[in-house]
């Protein structure tokens, strides 16, 4: 058996999840508790390891607007200005916007996630768009 020191990152993570699933008191916080772990895991992994990766390498290699050239370089254009709009945001902005829109998280699984209050993840929502939305208007794209 190896050491845990050279397991995967974020496997002993996992591992103690298992073994405090009983300790979760309602079976409803299980996907942001579940959530919550993969997120520590991830950031502890990028911190023993500097990321070299930028936003843009992220970007989803299918776009679902993309069925003819034509659409698929709008789209790619699409994408290039909503990435350059996101870096006006602060991280936490960011982080609220990925969880709620690229997760598909709710406002409660966020909070429990962040943990932090529901009213600060829809304040903070709320600010992000307002600035994304006005970032566009500045430079007279569409939102």
């Amino acid at each position: 058996m190896e050491p845990r020191s050279s397991r995967r990152p974020g496997i002993a993570g996992f591992e103690k999840a298992w073994q405090h699933l009983g300790e979760l008191e309602s079976p409803e916080n299980l996907r942001s508790w579940l959530f919550r772990i993969a997120r520590n895991c991830a950031i502890d992994a990028l911190r023993r390891r500097k990321p070299t990766m930028s936003l843009e390498e992220l970007r989803p290699a299918y776009h679902p607007q993309t069925a003819s050239l034509e659409a698929a370089a709008l789209a790619r254009e699409e994408e290039q200005l909503l990435l350059a709009r996101l870096s006006c945001l602060s991280p936490s902005e960011r982080e609220v916007i990925g969880l709620k829109f690229a997760a598909g998280l709710k406002n409660r699984e966020i909070a429990r996630i962040l943990q932090i209050p529901e009213g600060t993840v829809s304040s903070l929502l709320y600010r992000a768009l307002r600035r994304l939305r006005r970032a566009f208007e500045e430079k007279g794209e569409q939102v």
